[in-house]
């Protein structure tokens, strides 16, 4: 049994945002079988990005989200079987060209139910009185952190 998670545009049948499909799929003689779609989705939220990891039982996953009140990327974590992922950045501006550099999601060393995941956030240098809040005219400054999330 294999999972995979790819990026979904946007359709017109429920999905009014980029989403990201995840397809389990059984090897057998004849070729694949798809057996299991989970769509990780929101109508106000765009997600895209996203990575995976395994216990065997549980699968942790990490995925950018962006787009409606959360304005700027953000990067997400949460559980398959949970049906929600929790933003667990709080970027207030982008790189103009850059988001995600490196994104990853691992089985926490002997433990069987905590993942772990590095992430980032863009935050705006001090923005002067009167002065333009963009990466360009005041700088900016990548953040990186290590999320772990409990099951």
């Amino acid at each position: 049994m294999y999972t995979f998670a790819f990026d979904a545009g946007q359709n017109g049948t429920g999905r009014p945002r980029a989403f990201v499909r995840l397809q389990t799929v059984n090897a057998s003689a004849t070729g694949y079988d798809a057996f299991a779609e989970y769509d990780v989705w929101h109508p106000d939220y765009a997600y895209a990005m996203a990575a995976l990891g395994s216990s065997g039982e549980e699968m942790g996953m990490t995925l950018a989200v962006g787009g409606g009140t959360l304005g700027y990327p953000q990067q997400a974590v949460g559980f398959r079987n949970d049906f929600v992922v929790f933003p667990v950045t709080n970027s207030d501006a982008t790189q103009i060209s850059r988001f995600g550099d490196y994104l990853s999601n691992r089985l926490v060393t002997s433990d069987t139910v905590r993942f772990g995941t590095e992430v980032y956030d863009v935050r705006l240098n001090a923005v002067p009185p009167g002065g333009t809040p963009t990466c360009v005219a005041v700088g900016c400054a990548a953040n990186m952190r290590y999320v772990q999330a409990w099951a």
